[in-house]
């Protein structure tokens, strides 16, 4: 599978959790979702950082966040969401179960939720903010995050199975609808 069939394919099953997903379209929906996810890192930067009036880096780095907290939600539904899904469904396909996506899911939505409730408090200096960061609570998910996340890779890199509870594997025709037949 290339890139374009691979995009194509992971926005085909946008919000699909069954079925399977093949090595090549998993990890072609990857670099397609880093790729974007990384350009909208930099149009953020590029745009607030010339357009600010902020006197110092906590002001800076406020506005950084409300316009990166607002791309995020544009990201999350076009990025995010599908890749989940091909997750899942790249998963399924190394006969393992999806579960194993949640609490990578949960803990990133955590550390979201925590770095936007900081930011909007008006007082808040760069000092409290790397106390929260660095305080054992944080590192400790952070560690848990990663470990999960290199679980979760490994996985994906697997081989897929001929046939499990998820189902026959996709036919190597590059633009196949259907699961091969019995």
């Amino acid at each position: 599978m290339k890139l374009a069939e691979a995009i194509f394919e992971g926005y085909r099953g946008y919000a699909k959790l069954s079925g399977r997903a093949s090595r090549s379209e998993f990890w072609w929906f990857a670099l397609f979702a880093v790729i974007v996810w990384v350009g909208i890192f930099m149009a953020t930067f590029f745009i607030v950082q010339p357009q600010t009036t902020a006197p110092s880096s906590i002001e800076l780095a406020r506005e950084f966040h409300q316009f990166n907290a607002t791309a995020t939600l544009v990201a999350v539904p076009v990025i995010v969401i599908p890749l989940i899904s091909v997750t899942i469904r790249r998963l399924h396909d190394s006969g393992r179960s999806a579960w194993w996506v949640l609490p990578v899911v949960g803990i990133q939505t955590f550390f979201g939720f925590q770095n936007t409730v900081l930011f909007l408090q008006p007082d808040i200096t760069i000092e409290r903010i790397n106390e929260v960061n660095s305080s054992l609570q944080a590192t400790s998910l952070s560690i848990a995050l990663n470990i999960l996340q290199v679980v979760v890779i490994i996985m994906a890199v697997m081989p897929s199975a001929p046939e499990n509870r998820y189902g026959l594997p996709r036919t190597s025709e590059p633009n196949s609808d259907s699961i091969q037949d019995v």
